[in-house]
């Protein structure tokens, strides 16, 4: 029985998502010092830029305001809990995040309005599909192995 190694994996979702739109590239490069760096430290897990011009191409209806609050909200960390803050980043993926619209003279409009944050990517997209690691290899010629998985980006 063969099992397929981690980098096996990647490489083949990488493909899948190549052929869907998304640009792959590798963590090293988006990294600091890389040569297009779009994080500030290694510990960056989300590329705040991206993230914000997804917010504000997907959401144009919404006030500033609103999407700040979307950002901040998918940025903050509510529970410890790992299963808990997967659902709710999940729920926010899938039914977008619940954000308060206030009209110019700062009454309420309506609560619960839905920021959304992902679309299917289109040609016309740049939506990269990062790779966890550089390929190195090691002096026998076999892969290191790399820790984390491959992270698609918003739209």
């Amino acid at each position: 029985m063969s099992f397929l190694s981690e980098n096996e994996i990647e490489d083949w979702a990488c493909e899948i998502l190549r052929e869907c739109g998304y640009t792959v590239t590798t963590g090293p490069e988006i990294s600091p010092g890389g040569a297009h760096p779009e994080r500030a430290s290694l510990s960056d897990v989300i590329l705040t830029g991206r993230l914000r011009a997804a917010i504000d191409r997907l959401n144009p209806h919404l006030s500033q305001a609103a999407r700040d609050e979307a950002l901040l909200a998918l940025r903050r960390e509510d529970t410890p809990d790992v299963v808990d803050e997967n659902r709710r980043l999940h729920f926010y993926l899938v039914d977008g995040v619940p954000v308060d619209v206030v009209r110019e003279d700062g009454t309420q409009l309506a609560t619960g309005r839905d920021c959304w944050i992902l679309t299917i990517p289109s040609a016309t997209t740049s939506s990269p599909c990062v790779s966890s690691c550089s390929r190195k290899t090691r002096q026998t010629g076999g892969p290191i192995s790399c820790c984390s998985s491959t992270a698609c980006l918003w739209a």
